[in-house]
């Protein structure tokens, strides 16, 4: 391959790779591309066990149908160039001559059975290792009359760093759908309205309370997929609080304020107090981004008259049973000295646990204790 052409390809060729992350099936479409572009006979992208365990997905350019079926059943076992590639050091390109000189790659059943019948002679490849357990290959065939693969060979080795990243992006694009898939199955057990939400306020999910909390309060608004609150003052702090919680997400500078916005109830609805928390990641591929971070915004009645969610507040602060049912006088608006003779318990007990309470809900003073109860989860009309 010319020089001037090697660099006139290297380019669209990486931004192919990284293109391929965002894709579903983005492997067999990058396979197709490098295998017609540097006029391979054949090509192919597999997920192997590093021990040689076998082929966990395999794509592939250029094979018949029944020469895909004849390596699946029978001669994936005798391929003695991905033996040889297997012990070879992961990350770089390696030809077939250097791996299996043509004297003793003729003598094999896999060259004389397969790769013969198949116009199939010399290669190039390498593994790039994904974790203890698996590795990515990458190979490259020539037909008979093409010869060696020559500076091909080198040329793949400028695509592996790439090709490398663009395997850590996949998996990490992977994971991070299904966090948020696992999140979204979390939301759906919330006894509270919550959505994930974008900094613009563009819903992503929503799950049935939040649906159900639309309805029911003209404070609120779902349109066009956009949660809309009433009062333009209100909306702004809202839309400072999202950017904010984006911003921490993506590991930017945020501007000072809270991630709870009090709104007070139109008669007879109900006040409602909306808490924003970051949730997500990000990652950026040629200025691209992968997944944009949300916002985890919970949105629930408050009303200091309702008794507290035992098995939410427990939950939420990890408190004793005793420590609970201390949270839940106090919030009634009884003092110490009235629990203790109530519940026949001794004054220092009671100070003990407050002091427990303090550090469990990071509070220092029993009116701000009252106030974090009131705005936790737990404080919600079930």
């Amino acid at each position: 391959m010319p020089q001037k052409n090697s660099q006139r390809l290297l380019q669209p060729h990486i931004q192919v790779i990284y293109d391929a992350v965002l894709e579903e099936d983005g492997w067999n479409g990058l396979i197709s591309h490098l295998t017609n572009e540097l006029e391979f006979r054949s090509g192919l992208i597999s997920m192997e066990g590093l021990d040689g365990s076998g082929i966990i997905k395999r794509y592939s350019v250029g094979y018949t149908d029944q020469e895909n079926q004849a390596l699946k059943e029978h001669f994936h076992c005798m391929d003695v160039w991905t033996q040889a590639l297997r012990e070879q050091p992961t990350g770089r390109a390696w030809s077939s001559d250097y791996l299996v000189p043509m004297r003793q790659l003729q003598k094999t059943e896999f060259y004389n059975d397969f790769c013969r019948n198949a116009d199939m002679s010399h290669s190039t490849g390498a593994f790039i290792k994904t974790d203890k357990q698996l590795a990515l290959k990458i190979a490259f065939q020539h037909r008979h009359e093409q010869g060696e693969i020559g500076d091909k060979e080198a040329y793949l080795q400028n695509l592996l760093p790439h090709l490398s990243r663009a395997t850590e992006l996949k998996q990490t694009l992977s994971d991070f759908q299904c966090s948020l898939n696992s999140t979204m199955d979390i939301i759906d057990t919330f006894p509270i309205a919550a959505l994930l939400l974008d900094e613009n306020a563009n819903i992503h999910y929503a799950n049935a309370f939040a649906e159900k909390i639309f309805a029911e309060h003209s404070l609120l608004a779902c349109k066009q997929q956009f949660l809309i609150i009433r009062g333009n003052l209100q909306q702004n702090i809202f839309l400072t609080m999202l950017q904010n919680a984006v911003s921490a997400v993506a590991g930017n500078a945020v501007t000072e304020h809270g991630n709870i916005l009090f709104i007070p109830g139109l008669h007879p609805e109900a006040d409602l107090e909306i808490q924003v928390q970051p949730i997500g990641a990000s990652d950026s591929m040629f200025g691209m981004a992968v997944r944009k971070p949300l916002a985890l915004v919970f949105i629930k009645e408050v009303n200091s008259q309702a008794p507290l969610n035992q098995e939410i507040l427990q939950s939420l602060f990890k408190l004793s049973q005793r420590e609970t049912e201390l949270a839940i006088l106090l919030v009634q608006g009884n003092t110490l000295s009235e629990i203790a003779f109530q519940k026949h318990r001794s004054l220092n007990t009671l100070k003990t646990q407050l002091k427990s309470l303090f550090s469990k809900t990071s509070t220092n003073s029993q009116s701000q204790l009252v106030a974090r109860l009131l705005s936790s989860l737990a404080a919600v009309k079930i």
